[in-house]
Protein backbone atom coordinates (compact mmCIF):
# COMPACT_ATOMS: atom_id res chain seq x y z
CA UNK A 1 0.00 0.00 0.00
CA UNK A 2 1.37 3.40 -0.96
CA UNK A 3 2.53 5.65 1.86
CA UNK A 4 0.73 8.69 0.42
CA UNK A 5 -2.56 6.82 0.49
CA UNK A 6 -2.04 5.83 4.13
CA UNK A 7 -1.17 9.41 5.06
CA UNK A 8 -4.31 10.70 3.36
CA UNK A 9 -6.51 8.20 5.18
CA UNK A 10 -4.90 8.98 8.53
CA UNK A 11 -5.40 12.69 7.92
CA UNK A 12 -9.01 12.12 6.85
CA UNK A 13 -9.57 10.12 10.06
CA UNK A 14 -8.25 13.00 12.18
CA UNK A 15 -4.89 11.56 13.17
CA UNK A 16 -2.75 14.32 14.72
CA UNK A 17 0.11 15.32 12.43
CA UNK A 18 2.77 14.47 15.03
CA UNK A 19 1.55 10.84 15.05
CA UNK A 20 1.25 10.28 11.30
CA UNK A 21 4.77 9.00 10.53
CA UNK A 22 4.70 6.53 13.43
CA UNK A 23 1.25 5.31 12.42
CA UNK A 24 2.32 4.91 8.78
CA UNK A 25 5.18 2.64 9.85
CA UNK A 26 2.86 0.55 12.04
CA UNK A 27 0.35 0.18 9.22
CA UNK A 28 3.03 -0.77 6.68
CA UNK A 29 4.25 -3.45 9.12
CA UNK A 30 0.79 -4.98 9.60
CA UNK A 31 0.05 -8.60 8.87
CA UNK A 32 -0.42 -8.88 5.05
CA UNK A 33 -4.03 -10.08 5.34
CA UNK A 34 -4.93 -7.20 7.67
CA UNK A 35 -3.12 -4.74 5.42
CA UNK A 36 -5.22 -5.97 2.47
CA UNK A 37 -8.41 -5.49 4.51
CA UNK A 38 -7.19 -2.03 5.60
CA UNK A 39 -6.61 -1.15 1.95
CA UNK A 40 -10.15 -2.21 1.02
CA UNK A 41 -11.54 -0.19 3.93
CA UNK A 42 -9.61 2.84 2.67
CA UNK A 43 -11.27 2.37 -0.72
CA UNK A 44 -14.86 1.71 0.32
CA UNK A 45 -15.19 2.73 3.98
CA UNK A 46 -17.30 -0.34 4.75
CA UNK A 47 -16.95 -2.05 8.11
CA UNK A 48 -14.74 -5.08 7.49
CA UNK A 49 -15.89 -8.50 8.63
CA UNK A 50 -12.69 -9.65 10.30
CA UNK A 51 -12.07 -11.36 13.63
CA UNK A 52 -8.85 -12.10 15.50
CA UNK A 53 -8.77 -13.96 18.82
CA UNK A 54 -12.49 -13.38 19.33
CA UNK A 55 -12.33 -9.63 18.69
CA UNK A 56 -13.87 -8.13 15.58
CA UNK A 57 -13.19 -4.80 13.95
CA UNK A 58 -16.76 -3.80 14.76
CA UNK A 59 -16.52 -4.79 18.43
CA UNK A 60 -13.28 -2.87 18.90
CA UNK A 61 -14.86 0.26 17.42
CA UNK A 62 -18.25 -0.06 19.12
CA UNK A 63 -17.53 -1.81 22.42
CA UNK A 64 -14.03 -0.52 23.12
CA UNK A 65 -14.46 2.97 21.64
CA UNK A 66 -11.51 2.64 19.27
CA UNK A 67 -11.21 4.65 16.12
CA UNK A 68 -11.05 2.54 12.95
CA UNK A 69 -7.28 2.85 12.50
CA UNK A 70 -6.75 1.90 16.14
CA UNK A 71 -8.99 -1.12 15.65
CA UNK A 72 -6.87 -2.29 12.70
CA UNK A 73 -3.67 -1.85 14.68
CA UNK A 74 -5.19 -3.71 17.62
CA UNK A 75 -6.22 -6.61 15.38
CA UNK A 76 -2.63 -6.71 14.14
CA UNK A 77 -1.37 -6.75 17.73
CA UNK A 78 -3.76 -9.60 18.46
CA UNK A 79 -2.24 -11.55 15.57
CA UNK A 80 1.31 -10.91 16.74
CA UNK A 81 0.89 -11.19 20.53
CA UNK A 82 -2.50 -12.81 21.09
CA UNK A 83 -2.24 -13.52 24.81
CA UNK A 84 -0.78 -10.16 25.84
CA UNK A 85 -3.05 -8.14 23.56
CA UNK A 86 -6.20 -9.98 24.70
CA UNK A 87 -5.37 -9.38 28.35
CA UNK A 88 -4.68 -5.68 27.79
CA UNK A 89 -7.87 -5.15 25.79
CA UNK A 90 -9.95 -6.86 28.46
CA UNK A 91 -8.30 -4.69 31.11
CA UNK A 92 -9.42 -1.62 29.23
CA UNK A 93 -6.62 -0.51 26.92
CA UNK A 94 -7.87 1.74 24.13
Amino acid sequence: MEEERIIKKLTDEGCPSFMVSNMVEKIKAMDPELLAVFSLWCDNGKTPDIEVEGFTFESLVNDYDMNPVGAFLTLDWLRKEPEKASQEIKRGIK
